[in-house]
């Protein structure tokens, strides 16, 4: 169970103020009220809660004192590929919480966040893209394409690197509420995962191989493709 001292709750608690000071206002109605009402509430305590919250408390310090999602993603990442390379964050979020501490880790390189609900498009250390990751989105200048719960843009990510034979590493979610056109409603997760694999198989390169598990630790799959 992560639980902060009263004094590192004092450091993040004050970080939160002056976070929602300037991102608050930005965003979508129904969305503050949420954050504030659940911030280091007890789903803190057993690590279940959704993105929105992951990426403040990665950027507020509470995950530099606690293990955490993120950081076992990482784990994930680093097992497989290294992090000193160019890489892009795809589905972000708001705000660009795991791009943030994967580039605080990095020797070398770079990261790239994108995301069409991104609360800004300026950040000192990471370069922001507002819009939408799509099946032709550019990825030439990337050593890495990643995803922590990127939702709808999971099958775009698989055909792009794919097709742009680049390394690619999501961590799905359970989300089924997008439209696809190409699946038979309603979709469950089981039939959800199914399409993914077989668009993993139809899409993958000859010259690559991947990875499609799920960790102990983790609630739901992780996708991996590299060199073979």
């Amino acid at each position: 169970m992560a639980r902060l001292t009263k004094e590192q709750e004092l450091i993040v608690r004050k970080n939160f103020e002056e976070y929602m000071k300037i991102y608050g206002p930005l965003y979508p109605e129904g969305c503050k009220d949420f954050i504030i009402e659940h911030f280091l509430d007890e789903s803190f305590e057993i690590d279940f809660y959704p993105d929105v919250l992951h990426q403040i408390y990665a950027h507020t310090g509470a995950y530099d004192f606690v293990k955490n999602f993120y950081d076992l993603c990482i784990d994930e990442i680093k097992a497989d590929y290294s992090i000193d390379g160019h890489i892009i964050d795809i589905g972000c979020g708001f705000y660009p919480g795991f791009a943030e501490k994967l580039q605080k880790l990095q020797h070398d390189g770079s990261v790239t966040a994108m995301d069409y609900d991104l609360l800004t498009t300026e950040h000192g250390d990471i370069k922001l893209i507002k819009g939408k990751f799509t099946e032709f989105t550019n990825l030439a200048k990337y050593d890495l394409v990643l995803g922590i719960m990127p939702c709808e843009a999971t099958i775009p990510m698989i055909k792009n690197a794919n097709k742009s034979d680049k390394d690619l590493f999501i961590q799905m979610c359970g989300c089924t509420h997008f439209e696809n056109p190409e699946m038979i409603y309603p979709i469950t997760v089981g039939l959800w995962y199914e399409y993914v694999d077989h668009v993993l198989k139809s899409t993958i390169p000859d010259s690559r191989t991947y990875k499609f598990y799920q960790p102990d630790w983790a609630e739901y799959p992780i996708i991996k493709t590299m060199k073979k």
